[in-house]
């Protein structure tokens, strides 16, 4: 015995008998890690042969006796699972950081196994929250009321340079953000600039253009900056030493009025703000930031200003919900009133919409239980388009939806080997490469 592999009390002639210690053999075998440091060894052909021998015998049992054991019967969608599946199934992508808390993760790291994510009720509980944010936005109706969203640029970000892809060439700092607009309607864009612990608005010693933009087209640009009068306050602003009161206002409030309101359509959008880029030199070697600056503590007055948060407001006076890529993902029909076929529409969306939420045949009981939903809507005088949202809102928190779930057939003994069904290989296979819902494609070949 050496390593803890004791071989005298096992069958060297019928290995599938102990497939698990004669795997560690093999192991050993094929690192040269048996026999043990100082005792005779075979030449290589004999290694090759005695371990390809057990190997092909192993093989051999497990093909003719499979068993690949159980993993959890229930399977709860983590984080990023739910948006892939909220984004496959409605072509709506969200953040879901705000929306869901955070999983849990196992010891090894990982935050996808079915051992660590449970469901608790504060889980249970924004999962109906979320559900009802998601479906409103998908299905285009305008919130109750105007709503006031904002995103932060990060604090240490260097803004001197171009942020991202979606911003223009020349541009400087600022930031790019993804926003699904719900309706048709006029939006509030207001930009904060970073400023120091003073709340004076840094880099307004120089005049500089900033543009707000809507996928790519220019909306407004401001000019901010190069409008203090009076004696600034020193360089540091750390003494109390103020400037003049008029200097003192405008470096307080410069960016009061950095708003504009503007119509945008329904549907995903990305906000730009960026400065324009302006050299400080009109020409030679461009020099870049001295390492080890602080940013935290950047009182420059005459550097470059940066964004320090964008907020989006609205929609005020809402119009019509539009043609988004959410609702040509949900309404594969659109029902005539006068033909009162309103409840067969209905049927044929939430039916489409469970197959591919729930990774499998639609059920009668699955269709009563979502139409039961989108009738209770249209009864208290909702609209088609609200019974429909109801109904994605009851999909979105079916344990079929939340759960992966793979139930023994009530036909196989407790313990007993089976084959999985088509649908639950497109599910797992689906879940695996892509950690979200099997295509359309997947669920027909299954």
């Amino acid at each position: 015995q050496s390593g803890g592999l004791a071989l005298d009390a096992v069958d060297a002639a019928r290995p599938a008998t102990n497939p698990e210690i004669w795997e560690r053999v093999i192991q050993k075998l094929r690192s040269g890690a048996m026999p043990p440091g100082g005792r005779p060894r075979p030449d290589l052909e004999t290694y090759d042969a005695v371990a390809s021998r057990l190997e092909t015998t192993l093989d051999r049992a497990a093909a003719a006796n499979p068993d690949p054991g159980r993993t959890s019967t229930v399977h709860r969608l983590n984080r990023t699972e739910y948006r892939h599946a909220v984004r496959d199934l409605l072509a709506l992508d969200i953040e879901v950081e705000s929306l869901l808390p955070g999983d849990e993760t196992s010891d090894t790291g990982f935050d996808n196994n079915a051992e660590v994510l449970s469901i608790s009720t504060a889980q249970l509980e924004r999962y109906l929250s979320a559900a009802r944010h998601i479906s409103r936005l998908a299905v285009g109706l305008a919130p109750p009321a105007p709503g006031f969203e904002t995103f932060e640029v990060p604090l240490l970000l260097r803004q001197d340079d171009r942020q991202a892809p979606e911003l223009p060439l020349g541009s400087r700092g600022g930031t790019a953000i993804r926003y699904h607009f719900p309706a048709d309607g006029e939006y509030l864009i207001k930009i904060g600039l970073r400023t120091n612990w003073q709340d004076y608005v840094l880099g307004m010693g120089t005049a500089q253009q900033l543009d707000v933009r809507i996928d790519g087209a220019l909306v407004k640009r401001f000019t901010v900056g190069g409008g203090a009068t009076g004696r600034p306050a020193p360089v540091t602003f750390t003494i109390a030493e103020p400037g003049d009161p008029s200097w003192e206002a405008y470096v307080l409030h410069a960016d009061d009025d950095l708003e504009v309101r503007v119509p945008v359509d329904a549907g995903p959008r990305v906000v730009g703000v960026a400065f324009v880029r302006q050299r400080w030199e009109p020409e030679g070697v461009y020099q870049v930031r001295q390492a080890g600056e602080v940013l935290s503590n950047d009182e420059a007055y005459h550097g470059n200003a940066a964004v320090d948060s964008v907020s989006i407001g609205g929609p005020y006076a809402p119009g019509g919900t539009g043609e988004t890529p959410s609702r040509r993902a949900i309404f594969s029909c659109d029902p005539d009133p006068a033909a009162d076929d309103e409840r067969a529409c209905a049927t044929e969306i939430l039916s489409a919409l469970a197959r591919r939420a729930y990774r499998r045949p639609v059920t009668a009981s699955d269709r009563e239980t979502l139409l039961s939903f989108y009738d209770r809507a249209r009864t208290e005088g909702g609209s088609f388009d609200a019974g429909i949202q109801l109904g994605l809102e009851r999909l979105l928190v079916d344990p079929d939806f939340l759960l992966r779930m793979e139930l023994d057939p009530p036909t196989v003994d407790p313990g007993a080997v089976y084959p999985l069904s088509d649908v639950e290989v497109a599910a797992r296979l689906s879940f695996f490469l892509w950690s979200s819902l099997p295509d359309e494609s997947l669920l027909s070949v299954a």
